[in-house]
């Protein structure tokens, strides 16, 4: 280090010059070697960026050299080979030793204008003095590649004439070729056809099977076989009798006997499936000719009809009660307004004969009559779906427990009660006073169905019917329900007492001993509040009744929210009674003048509009909801509602069909009063709507 230092700076300034004389003759010398290559040439740097380009490569690529310097060297391939390209630069930069100095890639290269022409790339590493270089060499391989194309055309028209001389031969022989290959194909279609009526009969839904006319099964579908849990070697080439056995064959012969004497047969019937579950089969057997005319065979058709026959009959059913409800809801219209005539005079009279003891008691066991005749209708008209309820959110666990000691002392000693609550059950929207009534007849019918004494099992749930499920039945539709579930170990139903269970007045009790209205009113009530109601039941096994209740939607508080109740009986405001029955408008208007108010009556709308026009200091618009004319008593309320001072309405009516249609189409909170309704209660709702209070 010291000996360097004494040097002369002369001398170390020429041998600097020297050495960059050196170094740029050696420079000068590749680029000269560069410049002199026949191909284009271009030396990147570790980055891939271009650091020297020849003419050849301006040439070739259309670009200048200042264009090229420092791009990189993929500004020289087209976008799609860009990552291919890299990867091949970086191993050599990378991973030296991983390809042969100096080897090639067929890429395409991208021109300035865009084109593109096919080159081939060979790279060589560089040790250049700031680092690895690696110098590309590009040749234009065009010519090579149409010598490539020639080549190969050259070679499609040898193969194109060994294959016409191979023609040429093959139709030295044609006669015999034709034939072969007619064969072919014929045999290839015929198993395409067969694989293709395979593949659709096994996936048909409905069973098939073709029988010859020994009665002998020559062809059958999966559908088939799996219904009679049978692998197909026990069916093809095997008897009607061996198949299904003596029993079914009795049944199946002389129908397919029809059918090979060339008639066409359709019939149903039971098949017990091999896990013993009986299924409703529709058959048809239809005649299978040959060429020559002559019946061959019998093709069977096979369909499950099991769930669309008990849907046909749930809804069959269904309509069976709807028109008896209809028929039941009229009939209680009309005996409600007798009724209310009835109970109203008598209770008019009695105030008459207060002084007379025998005619006291003789007109209050009559009032009682005509009571127990208002409840008898009351359940009637639950039946047909024209009670008024009141739903609010139910907890059915609450319920059963508040119930417990009137069950125990409705069932007696001799039954045993066990119940089942479900934790977590949703609140059910039911009215609560008339899910206690149906609870209990459910249990005393329970009762009567255990007269040696046994055991009554309630159950809840929260349960979903899928559309699997209310495919099968009427007027029920899917989705999630609360479950109330009573069953028994009495001594159940037959079929025949099962499709009429739900019908009023239809009772297996001895005379006397029951109305045959407890069910019909379970139903009814389940009904109408949107839910559904089904009976399990055999007979020596009990039964089994399940309640579908819809359950609370929305807000409970809202659902929860009553008014405080309030009571005013007289008054002396205006009241328009609008009534179509005489006697009913006759024994209103007597009361309400009875209490001190001014009252007014019509028979129809259109009388009643008249009046309120005539009349400007209505108060009340006490109107049936059912009217005749045309003009019924909601649309009157809305038509007087226009008027200068509206009068507040109280509705009445005897809940036919389109009375409940029609008050469910009137805001919430309507007031109504149900037919026939006592004295009392009549002041108390006039007086309330007056007001404006809760009744």
């Amino acid at each position: 280090m010291d000996a360097e230092l004494k040097r002369d700076p002369t001398e170390r300034i020429a041998e600097l010059r020297a050495e960059l004389a050196r170094s740029h003759s050696a420079e000068q010398h590749y680029r000269g070697l560069v410049e002199a290559a026949p191909d284009a040439v271009v030396v990147i740097d570790e980055q891939g960026r271009i650091v020297l380009v020849n003419a050849q490569t301006e040439q070739l690529f259309g670009y200048a050299r200042e264009e090229l310097l420092g791009q990189a060297l993929e500004i020289l391939v087209p976008e799609r080979l860009r990552g291919r390209h890299v990867g091949h630069r970086s191993g050599y930069f990378h991973k030296p030793g991983t390809r042969p100095m100096g080897s090639g890639l067929d890429l395409s290269g991208r021109r300035k204008d865009g084109s593109e022409i096919p080159i081939e790339i060979s790279l060589s590493p560089l040790q250049g003095e700031d680092g690895l270089l690696a110098s590309a060499a590009i040749r234009d391989i065009s010519e090579r590649r149409r010598a490539q194309e020639s080549l190969q055309r050259t070679r499609d028209e040898l193969e194109q004439r060994v294959q016409e001389r191979t023609a040429q031969l093959e139709r030295s022989n044609e006669a015999l070729l034709a034939e072969i290959a007619e064969r072919r194909l014929a045999e290839a279609a015929l198993r395409a056809s067969e694989a293709k009526l395979r593949l659709i009969t096994d996936n048909m839904p409905a069973g098939m099977a073709y029988v010859d006319v020994r009665q002998v099964y020559r062809y059958h579908n999966q559908t088939f076989a799996d219904w009679l849990g049978l692998p197909a070697h026990r069916i093809d080439g095997h008897s009607i009798r061996e198949v299904m056995g003596e029993e079914a064959y009795a049944e199946i012969s002389p129908r397919m006997a029809q059918a090979l004497a060339g008639k066409s047969v359709r019939y149903e019937r039971d098949q017990r499936l091999p896990g013993g579950e009986i299924r409703r089969w529709s058959v048809r057997y239809s005649p299978h000719l040959g060429q020559d005319g002559r019946i061959e065979g019998c093709i069977a058709m096979l369909t499950d009809v099991t769930e669309q026959r008990q849907a046909e009959q749930a809804l069959r059913q269904a309509q069976k009660m709807e028109a008896v409800g209809q028929l039941t809801g009229g009939v209680a219209h009309d005996f409600n307004n007798l009724l209310t005539v009835i109970l109203g005079n008598l209770q008019i009279l009695a105030e008459h004969v207060q002084g007379d003891a025998e005619a006291g008691e003789l007109l209050k066991a009559a009032i009682k009559a005509g009571r127990r005749g208002a409840d008898l209708n009351r359940t009637l008209l639950a039946f047909s779906r024209r009670q008024r309820l009141a739903p609010a959110p139910v907890d059915l666990n609450e319920l059963i427990a508040g119930m417990a000691g009137m069950l125990r002392r409705a069932l007696g000693e001799t039954i045993q009660t066990v119940v089942v609550p479900s934790p977590g059950l949703p609140l059910a929207m039911a009215d609560p006073a008339q899910l206690e009534t149906a609870l209990l007849n459910l249990a005393v019918n329970a009762r009567d169905a255990m007269p040696e004494g046994g055991t009554l099992t309630i159950e809840t749930a929260s349960v979903v019917l899928d559309e699997s499920y209310t495919a099968r039945e009427a007027d029920v539709a899917p989705g999630s329900y609360v479950m109330l579930a009573v069953s028994d170990t009495g001594s159940g139903m037959s079929p025949e007492v099962l499709m009429h269970a739900f019908e009023p007045f239809f009772t297996t009790k001895d005379t006397g001993k029951g109305s045959g209205l407890g069910l019909a009113l379970v139903y009814g009530f389940v009904k109408q509040s949107g839910g559904h109601v089904k009976i399990y039941s055999e007979e020596g096994h009990g039964t089994t009744v399940r309640l579908y209740l819809p359950p609370v939607r929305g807000s409970i508080e809202q659902a929860l929210e009553a008014p405080a109740a309030a009571v005013h009986p007289k008054g002396s405001e205006t009241v328009l009674v609008v009534e179509d029955e005489e006697d009913v408008r006759e024994l209103a208007c007597r009361v309400l003048n009875g209490l001190g108010y001014r009252v007014l009556s019509a028979a129809d709308g259109a009388a009643a509009l008249a009046i309120l026009e005539r009349e400007a200091g209505v108060d009340l618009l006490f109107t049936d909801v059912v009217l005749p004319g045309g003009l019924n008593g909601p649309e009157l309320a809305r038509r007087a509602a226009s008027a200068d001072r509206a009068p507040r309405v109280l509705y009445t009516s005897g809940y036919t069909g389109n009375a409940i249609q029609q008050l469910d189409a009137i805001e919430q909170g309507v007031r109504l009063i149900c037919k026939p309704y006592p004295i009392e209660e009549l002041a108390r709702k006039v007086r309330a709507a007056l007001d404006g209070t809760a009744e």
